[in-house]
């Protein structure tokens, strides 16, 4: 029994690998979309978070202490998001 695969087996092994060189593009064409949009909403998120609790802060509803600790909150959720990128 040889170790040498066969001719036939070389052809069919590389006529194999342009499908899955495809898959493989795709896939990673979807990761780069996800962290795209992952880091966009991330981003916006914050934003809001920002924003509104500027406004709040600026008319006296809610402390420095309390924005601060929002946006820890903010960053300490969105933690499992940017390590899945």
């Amino acid at each position: 029994m040889s170790c040498v695969p066969s001719p036939r087996s070389r052809t069919s092994w590389k006529s194999s690998t342009a499908p899955s060189r495809t898959r493989l593009d795709l896939a990673n064409e979807r990761v780069d979309i996800r962290v795209g949009n992952t880091s966009a909403m991330n981003f916006s998120a914050m934003g809001l978070v920002l924003w509104f609790g500027g406004q709040k802060l600026i008319a006296g509803q809610i402390s420095v202490g309390t924005l601060a600790l929002l946006l820890t909150f903010m960053t300490i959720l969105q933690m499992p998001c940017a390590s899945s990128d």
